[in-house]
């Protein structure tokens, strides 16, 4: 018995990676088992198994660098082998999908064949576009798709991918399927957003979808590889890959308390009332700032200070949790940023407008330089 198992998972490792090995140099599209983050187990000890896609640099081979930190996390505690379907640059543009898929679909026949239990399939990025285009083929048990893009920036193109993976997906397989669009995303940059037309599409099917928009604290087209984002969304990602029979609809993830939105603290001094809440906005970058409220003790409010992964702007060096303070005046509040005399300011503009200016300067206070950024009030009932 152990050796006729052992002939199996081996039968399995030369199934799914063989039928396109790169012995052949017109080969661009083929699947590897990933096995320097994950431990692979083989279809009888697995309990599923992950084909992985890598995102889309330009001209920049891809193939060989790590797997996200979310999916090799998420496969190491469910138990899941990861393959990778890997691609060379030159054949990883959206007219490549059909090709793609072919690769894919195959590699699913084949999971299937030699035991795998339960077939998902995830990336980031164009990975994440190629993820959601197969969760309309047979076989694919869940889909999960971070930040999905095709590389296409102008509003025409953007327009007309979001629009072609709706209507896709209108014929989705998959029984579970999840996104997550960030703010400051390029992709973004359109009329309609585009977690309201997958919404729209995935209604009329028979999947149960987790689509999350706009996620509080997280910005950028990369924000799915910060440690924060990976610990508040891991549980709730497993979870729903692995529910058994979910009913078809729409999902949300769950967060214990600690998780909520804080509330403004009883009895406050009043004078900060102004500045309480989640407030968010662009520096003179264009990169996103963030100021949300966690607490107020005396004399002081609390933030926790989110800055994109954009530099130059000056902001990203007030990241972290900031401890501000009122003026003489008691119109505005500050904090002092790092050793030298920087003060950052925070001033009311309206009732949903919040004017931030960071002020730079030396040892013997001549000013270097200034920054600033309006941020807007925001509803964190966004953070779904």
């Amino acid at each position: 018995m152990k050796v006729f198992r052992r002939t199996m998972a081996a039968l399995a490792g030369l199934l799914l990676t063989c039928g396109a090995c790169r012995a052949q140099d017109a080969v661009s599209v083929w699947s590897v088992w990933e096995t320097s983050a994950v431990e692979r187990r083989g279809p009888a000890s697995a309990a599923g198994l992950l084909l992985y896609f890598h995102g889309y640099a330009g001209l920049r081979d891809l193939t060989q660098l790590p797997i996200s930190r979310l999916f090799a996390e998420m496969a190491t505690v469910a138990g899941w082998d990861v393959l990778r379907i890997n691609r060379l640059p030159t054949a990883d543009l959206e007219p490549d999908d059909d090709n793609i898929l072919r690769l894919v679909a195959d590699r699913i026949t084949m999971a299937r064949r030699v035991g795998y239990k339960q077939i998902i399939v995830a990336g980031q990025s164009r990975g994440g576009w190629l993820a959601l285009l197969a969760a309309t083929l047979p076989g694919v048990d869940a889909a999960i798709a971070t930040a999905p893009g095709t590389g296409s920036y102008s509003i025409e193109g953007l327009e007309q991918t979001r629009d072609r993976l709706a209507q896709k997906l209108t014929g989705a397989k998959a029984r579970r399927i999840a996104a997550f669009f960030f703010d400051g995303d390029l992709a973004e940059d359109v009329s309609e957003r585009r977690a309201v037309a997958m919404r729209r599409a995935l209604q009329g099917t028979r999947s149960a979808f987790l689509v999350v928009d706009r996620p509080v604290d997280f910005y950028g087209h990369s924000a799915v590889e910060r440690i924060g984002f990976i610990r508040k969304y891991l549980g709730c990602l497993r979870e729903f890959a692995e529910s058994a029979d979910p009913p078809a609809g729409e999902f949300q993830c769950s967060f214990p308390a600690s998780a909520v939105a804080p509330r403004q603290p009883p009895n406050a001094d009043p004078s900060f009332a102004p500045f309480w809440g989640y407030w968010q906005g662009t520096d003179e970058t264009g990169a996103y700032l963030t100021l949300r409220a966690v607490t107020m003790r005396a004399g002081e409010i609390v933030f926790q200070v989110v800055h994109s992964d954009r530099p130059a702007g000056g902001f990203e060096e007030t990241m972290g949790e900031r401890a501000f303070e009122l003026d003489a005046a008691r119109r505005r509040i500050f904090c002092r940023i790092g050793k030298n005399l920087d003060l950052l300011f925070a001033t009311p503009r309206s009732a949903t407008e919040l004017d931030v200016e960071l002020i730079k300067s030396d040892a013997t206070g001549s000013i270097l330089g200034r920054s600033r950024a309006v941020l807007r009030k925001q509803s964190e009932e966004a953070d779904r």
